[in-house]
């Protein structure tokens, strides 16, 4: 009873794994800039941070007024813009690594999920033990998308350093990301440690107890 309690937990905070992964995902305050009106030199000299915004994995969002180099034609939501004209590759490439590696996380993460809440419902390791290995490669990709949207964030964003009057900060959805990340490493460690301490009570393929 207890082991199935400790499995139980296990998949319960896997699923809070995969719901902070997916609200990180869906939101766009990964990133804050935010400029004073105390000092307009930089806002003169940097004419595409006039406005304050926030970042997501895939959309830039304006808080007042749009810049003049954004079409608003290609809008997507409200003051939203699809993230597609970055001044470096390098910085695209750590922006469609980090959105790849969350998407994928979360599709294992969706699949863990399943196969070890059938594994606690049917009382058979296997599944259980399988979970826990998908759960710890949904970790190394949540992490390979946190460091990447970092590698984005320093390359796209140092010309942002110079100015006082610009602050910069990470948001809730970045911190959100980090969770999921922890509460997978969990998740992972309860099923995998769990299914392999049984020893000779749970035998692949066999109930337990």
């Amino acid at each position: 009873m207890k082991r199935m309690c400790c499995f139980g937990f296990a998949c319960v905070v896997g699923l809070f794994g995969l719901a902070s992964a997916v609200i990180a995902l869906a939101t766009n305050y990964w990133f804050l800039v935010e400029t004073s009106t105390n000092n307009t030199t930089a806002i003169d000299v940097v004419s595409m941070y006039q406005y304050p915004y926030h970042v997501g994995i895939w959309l830039t969002c304006y808080e007042d007024k749009i810049p003049d180099s954004v079409n608003p034609d290609k809008l997507i939501s409200g003051q939203c813009v699809l993230d597609y004209d970055f001044q470096l590759q390098r910085t695209e490439d750590f922006a469609r690594t980090s959105a790849v590696s969350l998407v994928l996380a979360c599709g294992i993460m969706f699949i863990a999920n399943i196969m070890g809440l059938t594994g606690c419902i049917c009382r058979r390791s296997t599944p259980i033990l399988i979970s826990g290995l998908f759960t710890y490669v949904s970790g190394i990709c949540t992490l390979v998308a946190m460091c990447s949207f970092i590698g984005r964030i320093v390359t796209g964003q140092s010309d942002l350093k110079p100015y006082d009057n610009i602050s910069t900060k990470f948001g809730w959805s970045f911190f959100l990301g980090w969770v999921s990340l922890a509460l997978q490493v969990v998740s992972a460690s309860l099923l995998v440690g769990g299914a392999k301490g049984c020893g000779s009570s749970m035998k692949s393929g066999n109930n337990f107890a």
